[in-house]
């Protein structure tokens, strides 16, 4: 879990500058996140599942320069199994980005503070 230890720590250094700090990771273990909520201290947390469902994120990876792999659905059982309990789950399957954030940012609450 180095990657996640090293973007809590950035994402912490950036909070105490007063930016509000994403951290983008894939996420479908309950270990790796419950990681995530012990290391990430001093910054709120909020875990929003991006679930858009496996043939979607098998298209846009196809879409891709590089592709990893074509079959998500073993990721996307174990997003779905594991994250269940999660409370905040967007399906961004037809959503772009600037949709995508609007929506995180209004099932969080929060407000990105002035540029």
């Amino acid at each position: 879990f180095l990657r996640a230890r090293n973007a809590c720590l950035l994402a912490g250094s950036f909070a105490a500058a007063g930016f509000l700090p994403v951290i983008d990771d894939v996420v479908v273990r309950r270990a790796h996140l419950d990681f995530y909520r012990a290391t990430l201290t001093g910054v709120p947390l909020h875990c929003v599942v991006l679930a858009p469902g496996a043939a979607k994120a098998m298209e846009r990876n196809l879409a891709r320069d590089k592709t990893l792999t074509t079959d998500w659905s073993p990721l996307d059982d174990a997003l779905r199994s594991e994250l269940a309990d999660e409370k905040i789950w967007i399906d961004n399957a037809d959503l772009t980005v600037d949709e995508t954030v609007d929506a995180v940012l209004s099932a969080t609450g929060l407000t990105p503070p002035p540029a």
